[in-house]
């Protein structure tokens, strides 16, 4: 999915017990009401923490992702 914010997030973010994985971050600017707004649009996928390293590389790749890159990136991490 889709998701914007003020910031760019982080590749690897974990809220409570999920995991929030984001890549292809694109910034962008916006004009509202005489302002300029600029943010941030980035894909995501959110896994429970425990998920396996099959689940997730076959919930990035649904969501054309670069799957084996951010597994290897998150698996190779922990451990």
């Amino acid at each position: 999915m889709k998701v914007f914010s003020d910031n760019k997030l982080p590749t690897y973010q974990v809220i409570g017990p999920r995991l929030r994985v984001h890549w292809d971050a694109e910034q962008f600017t916006k004009n509202m009401d005489e302002e300029t707004y600029t943010g941030w649009k980035q894909t995501e996928a959110v896994f429970p923490l425990d998920v396996t390293e099959e689940g997730f590389i076959q919930g990035v790749a649904s969501l054309n992702g670069p799957a084996e890159e951010l597994a290897r990136g998150w698996f190779n991490e922990r451990v």
